[in-house]
């Protein structure tokens, strides 16, 4: 649910963990496509040696120009109760679904959406870099580290100092003195965000412990309030389920507080509450885990070989172990055979991934299509593959509905839509995986999952499979009129693991204007872009100048035929040269007359010039 927010590594061992991404890792001498510049309408052929990073499988990469700021962040896409989210290809974001509570924050009358149809009202100039949604309200993180959240606030879950309920984003949460945010997560009634000092903040409701903030004072608190962890201990991910909160640390292990009753905390204890981080979730010997997700009263945890461990209620069969039992420590969910995980969701009822192979899978309760695999199954105990498509990049699991990403940029969704939050035009549930009925602009993800229009807009984004020991191959068709200049390669890995980690090869390479004939000279400079043999015609005469037997005479091109079928111009060149020569010849004649009559004839005679006497010189030896 929450897998690439990170980037910066810390080295346990032979193992690299994610902690809070602040920049993609710049690579050098890695891409090697034969020269530094390519055509615009022609094919980019390259290969891309990432062999020092090992598990990677799979990568999206996308050609940027390199004064565009790309920026880099969590989810494009939440679900809450009964409405959804997905940030759009421009960072601007869309709600749909109920409004009762403003959640949609559009600033409208709170009138129910069957579709995406109105825009967030964000602050001017801002992108999203995270959206997150529960229950009736949402929180979005933006491009310079700002935290806003909309709906309802009566818990002080919105973070502004107040317990309003706002239809559009009005206030920015108070974050500490010239603090920022990073990353943050949402709870039932409560909210966290990391800091850019990799410390950590909650607020809203405590009245489990899930702020954090001890047992003296669990009023709900409207304004974030500091939250301790053991020294030397930074997280790096947060996520909260109805009223608990769990934390993804720097040494891959995951701490857990507030209610513990059905055992959510993971720790193994008395299922008493805990009001600040104190123990760890006992994960399998040796695994650590890459990214966590909580809902309801369920939390799991995506551990870095790609397997799947999740704790806490089961009565559904949610944690995906073949059985109903309660678990109060991590336990192995039974994945299908050779799939590891690439991305989790859960929540009250069912749980959703999304394997390392792009496809995806659900299980526990299917009521109103919980689980996207057609009519009503009752409860599904174990995790399956119920979409054999593969793509899929990112899922967010509500307590009815579901939506998931596709790397396409087309969001599906499924379950119930009875306020319209499948955003299928319809209140009717859906009982598979049906597309967003939305088609104006796409949906993106900062992670690479390209949206729909791609293919049209010249865009210019491929998905790389398949490497030889770390070496990529990389083609790329560059759209006509694409933009010349310079273009850095973003690329987002996704590992084995189920990690995804953002590298760029800042100025790869210069995009020059097209040359559609191929003869070296840009369309623009070019007379016949469409014929390589011609490149000029001075005099204008639309015939180039290689074919044209005048190319500085705009009224002649070819030489012209006679009636008899010879070649006028010929013959008038031919009868020029006979004169010519004519002329030549009699000039030749008179000038040998004068200097033959000046040696033979007349009475004066020119005397012989007299021979010059030179003297001998001697040869010595």
């Amino acid at each position: 649910m929450r897998t690439g927010l990170w980037l910066t590594f810390v080295m346990l061992g032979a193992l690299a963990l994610p902690l809070a991404q602040t920049a993609p890792v710049a690579l050098e001498d890695a891409l090697d496509c034969g020269s530094d510049a390519v055509r615009a309408d022609g094919v980019l052929t390259c290969t891309l040696d990432l062999s020092d990073y090992q598990d990677l499988s799979r990568l999206r990469v996308e050609l940027v120009d390199s004064s565009e700021a790309r920026p880099t962040g969590g989810p494009m896409l939440a679900v809450g109760l009964s409405m959804s989210c997905a940030v759009l290809d421009n960072g601007s974001l869309m709600c749909w679904g109920s409004d009762g509570h403003g959640q949609l924050g559009d600033g409208g009358q709170m009138a129910n959406q069957v579709r995406p149809n109105t825009f967030v009202d964000l602050p001017d100039g801002r992108n999203v870099v995270e959206i997150h949604a529960v229950r009736t309200h949402a929180c979005a993180l933006l491009d310079d580290g700002a935290v806003w959240c909309w709906g309802y606030g009566s818990n002080g879950e919105l973070g502004d100092g107040t317990t309003n309920t706002y239809s559009s984003p009005t206030n920015a949460v108070i974050l500490p003195a010239g603090r920022t945010a990073v990353s943050i997560g949402l709870g039932g009634y409560h909210a966290c965000a990391i800091l850019d000092d990799a410390s950590m903040v909650c607020w809203g409701l405590d009245n489990h412990g899930q702020g954090g903030h001890g047992q003296d004072n669990n009023d709900p608190r409207a304004t974030p309030v500091t939250v301790a962890f053991p020294q030397g201990r930074e997280p790096v991910q947060v996520d909260g389920g109805e009223a608990h909160t769990c934390a993804l640390m720097n040494d891959g292990g995951v701490m857990c507080w507030g209610r513990d009753h059905v055992g959510q905390l993971g720790d193994n204890g008395t299922n008493a509450n805990q009001y600040e981080p104190g123990s760890n979730a006992m994960l399998p010997d040796g695994r650590r885990a890459t990214s966590i997700s909580m809902g309801g009263h369920v939390s799991c945890a995506v551990l870095d070989d790609g397997t799947l461990a999740c704790w806490g209620e089961n009565n559904y069969g949610q944690l995906g172990d073949n059985t109903t039992t309660r678990r109060n420590v991590p336990t192995l969910a039974q994945l299908p055979d050779n799939l590891t995980v690439l991305d989790v969701g859960v929540n009250y009822h069912s749980t959703c991934v999304v394997y390392a192979n792009g496809s995806m899978g659900c299980w526990g309760h299917d009521h109103r299509g919980r689980l996207a695999n057609g009519p009503d199954q009752g409860h599904t105990w174990l995790p399956s593959v119920i979409n054999q498509t593969s793509g899929f990049v990112d899922v967010e699991v509500g307590a009815d509905h579901s939506c998931a990403l596709h790397e396409e940029g087309i969001v599906q969704c499924w379950g119930r839509s009875s306020w319209g939050q499948t955003g299928t035009g319809t209140t009717g549930n859906r009982e598979e995986a049906t597309p967003v009925d939305f088609t104006d602009a796409p949906f993106a993800s900062a992670f690479g999952p390209a949206p729909a229009s791609w293919a049209s807009d010249g865009d210019l984004r491929t998905l790389l499979t398949n490497p030889d020991n770390g070496v990529w191959d990389l083609s790329m068709d560059l759209p006509l009129g694409t933009d010349v200049g310079t273009y850095s390669l973003h690329i987002e890995a996704y590992t084995i693991g189920g990690q995804r980690e953002s590298y760029v090869i800042e100025d790869a390479l210069t995009v020059l204007e097209r040359d559609g004939d191929g003869d070296g000279v840009a369309d623009s400079e070019d007379a016949f872009p469409d014929d390589a043999t011609e490149q000029s015609d001075r005099d204008g005469d639309g015939v180039g100048d290689v074919t044209d037997a005048f190319p500085d005479d705009a009224n002649r091109s070819a030489v012209e035929s006679t009636e008899d079928g010879g070649l006028a111009d010929l013959a008038s060149m031919e009868i020029l040269t006979v004169i010519g020569g004519g002329a030549a010849l009699l000039v030749l004649v008179l000038v040998l007359g004068m200097l033959l009559g000046r040696r033979g004839g007349g009475g004066d005679s020119t005397p012989a010039p007299k021979t010059k006497k030179y003297a001998k010189a001697e040869r010595k030896y």
